[in-house]
């Protein structure tokens, strides 16, 4: 469950990825090197695609989140399985397209897009930008006014929901660096009334990276559900979308727990019916960004050991580690 779905174990302990000899990859395109398991990969997008399906009645989308692991071959596996492309920037945009993905199927991220970004996106007419400030909603509206075209996008929330993870990758508390508190959505409300070219379609949230306990999920949706109701009063519209966002954990290590996307969108969907629910709303389009949950067990890294240091004594009288083994994956 660690490893790719492809891995196997020889009788002589050679380890295969995917039908390939490791050792064999490593002879030939040296080390370190990166592997990536496309069974792993479309597997898991599969299980999302599927898992959205069955759990949401309403329209859906699932779109990977390309910082999590990128490159053209991932952009095009991930479209291929149905899934739109979640980028972090004018490269990862760049990338996406040459990979065939239409602009269309991408959301640019990011909580400091220079101009020329926007800009870039603007011209390939990517889906939604996902604006994460004031001053970022303020420069989209003058981008889509100078260049004569209307901006689509998602504002994001930081619901003041504290996830169950490291507090160094905690994103939806108030004091998060991303995304707008809800106390300052009436300011969002006079510069989306005032600009021309703004469209709002969404909400988004992300409140962490590397969760395993799904709780707080439910209680960030409520928030954004309260949100959208009150966008919708005060512009006279309903925004269509509401993401999620991901950051649903994977183990590294053999104590940690099995990834369980279906478990994930159940979570998401269930509270996002019932809260719709509650408040007499229509469905919206509920949109995941799933990242590593995706590409995480799919990849691989293989390294060359280059030598070992036995700390012998020094290591019994302090207690630290017995040696280390060192790899040429930089300071890994």
């Amino acid at each position: 469950r660690l490893w790719p779905d492809t891995a196997r174990v020889s009788q002589a302990g050679r380890l295969s990825i995917g039908g390939c000899d490791v050792e064999g990859l490593c002879d030939a395109y040296a080390t370190p090197l990166y592997i990536l398991d496309e069974e792993t990969f479309r597997a898991s997008c599969r299980t999302y695609v599927s898992s959205l399906a069955a759990r949401y009645p309403g329209p859906g989308g699932v779109y990977y989140s390309g910082k999590s692991l990128f490159n053209t071959t991932v952009a095009r596996w991930a479209h291929e399985a149905g899934l739109g492309i979640d980028a972090a920037s004018a490269g990862e945009v760049h990338v996406a397209l040459k990979a065939g993905v239409p602009g269309r199927r991408l959301h640019l991220h990011g909580n400091a897009k220079p101009r020329e970004e926007l800009e870039f996106a603007a011209r390939n007419e990517i889906g939604a930008v996902v604006v994460d400030n004031l001053d970022e909603l303020r420069l989209v509206g003058e981008v889509g006014r100078t260049l004569e075209c209307d901006m689509s996008v998602l504002l994001r929330i930081a619901p003041g929901v504290g996830a169950a993870t490291h507090p160094h990758i905690q994103t939806g508390l108030d004091a998060a660096k991303f995304g707008l508190s809800v106390d300052h959505l009436p300011r969002a409300v006079e510069v989306l009334r005032s600009a021309t070219r703004l469209r709002l379609v969404g909400l988004h949230f992300h409140i962490g990276s590397q969760i395993f306990d799904l709780a707080a999920y439910a209680e960030a949706v409520d928030v954004l559900l309260d949100a959208r109701a009150m966008l919708a009063d005060a512009l006279g519209q309903m925004p269509e979308q509401l993401s999620p966002g991901g950051g649903l954990a994977i183990p590294y290590t053999s104590d940690e727990p099995d990834t369980d996307i279906d478990a994930f969108v159940k979570v998401v969907a269930e509270a996002t019916l019932a809260g719709c629910a509650r408040r007499s709303m229509p469905l919206p389009r509920l949109v995941l960004e799933p990242g590593r949950s995706i590409s995480g067990r799919a990849a691989v890294a293989a390294y060359t050991v280059i030598s070992r240091k036995d700390m012998g004594e020094a290591a019994a009288l302090g207690g630290g580690p017995a040696g280390y083994v060192h790899l040429d994956g930089g300071m890994a």
